[in-house]
């Protein structure tokens, strides 16, 4: 029998838990996830150890300085005045986890834990949910103005804000069905 190029995505439980009616068996999408993540701190807490880096530095520390100065490039364009930079822990340590499952996907016999739409529609709505705490922390009741685009007439406010509405959480869905898409059909053809 011809096996489907799909079982690839399956989720094997590696280590069964359950604590009552929760389930936190370790599969092996968490263990790749985590041992990119422990790689990758691992090799940055080795560049610290060398006290910083080096005047002339080798190839990881300019892997890693790159990385960093492409995140801190993102951010300082996409948020005017050098207010983002108080946003950039989160916007690196989300690129860098996104970029690592990639990666760690691409190793023979390994998995990619971002082929699995509940891992990158989970990314997705944290960053969403984020995103409006920090607008209501800040704006307050005017967060609703994003909703209600200016110049519109109040008789169209009924129809246009739950348009907006919906075209902002579809945006959620987009990402996220867009990473996990990309990342299953790759290794699906491969």
């Amino acid at each position: 029998m011809i096996s489907s190029p799909l079982e690839q995505f399956h989720l094997i439980p590696l280590l069964p838990f359950r604590l009552g009616s929760f389930d936190f068996t370790l599969t092996h999408s968490t263990l790749m996830m985590s041992i990119g993540i422990f790689a990758f701190f691992l090799l940055l807490r080795i560049l610290i150890l060398d006290n910083g880096g080096y005047v002339v530095p080798h190839r990881w520390q300019v892997f890693v300085e790159s990385t960093y100065d492409l995140c801190m490039g993102l951010v300082s364009d996409s948020i005017s005045g050098g207010k983002g930079q108080k946003y950039f822990p989160i916007v690196f340590s989300l690129f860098l986890f996104v970029m690592v499952c990639n990666v760690t996907g691409m190793v023979p016999y390994s998995f990619t834990s971002t082929s699995h739409l509940s891992i990158t529609l989970g990314l997705a709505m944290m960053v969403f949910v984020g995103y409006h705490i920090i607008c209501v922390r800040k704006h307050g009741v005017r967060l609703l103005e994003l909703y209600y685009p200016a110049g519109v007439s109040l008789a169209l406010a009924p129809l246009i804000v739950p348009i907006e509405l919906l075209a902002r959480c579809s945006q959620v869905i987009s990402l996220s069905v867009r990473l996990f898409a990309n990342m299953m059909a790759g290794h699906t053809l491969l």
